[in-house]
């Protein structure tokens, strides 16, 4: 099965979901809207699979950006070195115990504030990645989704696989979810196919106003990773 790789079909299905939970009433007295209700907080469930990718991606942002530490790297990574190019650290990335390596690469990209590499913004998303599953997946999603490094937007890196392609429309999109909602978005709204029947029922049952233009994809699927070749020092949390 493919997946769809594009990450902003997660994060607005994800907005969509959290904001159509926040139209009931405290006591909502008809039965079509507490099925409604009931099936938003089923879909949630969707929610651990958006943290697993988020988390499974900013590791292995955080490897390739260690490699160009070299010999630094090097020390607490032996087999990255700087002619690695990106790709080539996220496999390598895949070999060790997220646990493990993020404290210390976030370690690593403080002692290099004064390189064109690391420094506090990575140490940041070390800490933010660190910060999984021990956050509620809900929190723990929206600390990540508008993480940026050096160059802007953390999610930018076609080479790690999920990624952001319409940067500009993406930071719309956080933008209204600060903001208000993002039902205000300006042209399509990319959403899973579940997302959108759950807005339409909304729509239908007068929780919501009107239904933007709506660009859909069927391919909600992830198969997290599973990081080192044998059982994790932190199998509980992190498989």
């Amino acid at each position: 099965m493919r997946t769809e790789k594009d990450l902003i079909y997660w994060v607005t299905s994800f907005y969509l979901i959290e904001d159509l939970m926040l139209r009931f009433r405290p006591h909502e007295a008809s039965h079509s809207r507490l099925r409604l209700r009931e099936d938003l907080c089923v879909s949630r469930s969707f929610n651990g699979l958006l943290a697993g990718i988020l988390f499974d991606t900013l590791v292995k942002m955080c490897f390739g950006e260690a490699r160009h530490a070299h010999e630094r790297c090097g020390i607490i990574i032996p087999e990255i070195s700087g002619a690695l190019d990106r790709k080539a650290a996220y496999g390598i990335a895949e070999k060790y115990d997220p646990g493990d390596s993020l404290p210390k690469l976030r370690d690593l990209f403080l002692e290099c504030w004064l390189e064109p590499y690391g420094g506090a913004a990575w140490a940041i998303i070390c800490e933010t990645a660190m910060k999984y599953r021990s956050l509620p997946d809900e929190i723990f999603i929206d600390h990540c989704v508008d993480l940026s490094h050096h160059g802007g937007l953390v999610f930018d890196k076609l080479e790690v696989g999920f990624h952001v392609w319409h940067k500009r429309k993406y930071l719309d999109i956080l933008d209204l979810k600060r903001n208000g909602s993002i039902l205000n978005i300006d042209g399509p709204l990319p959403v899973f196919r579940f997302a959108e029947s759950l807005l339409q029922r909304a729509h239908n049952l007068g929780l919501v106003d009107k239904v933007p233009e709506l660009k859909i994809s069927e391919r909600y699927y992830y198969l997290p990773v599973r990081w080192g070749s044998g059982i994790l020092s932190h199998a509980a949390s992190l498989c």
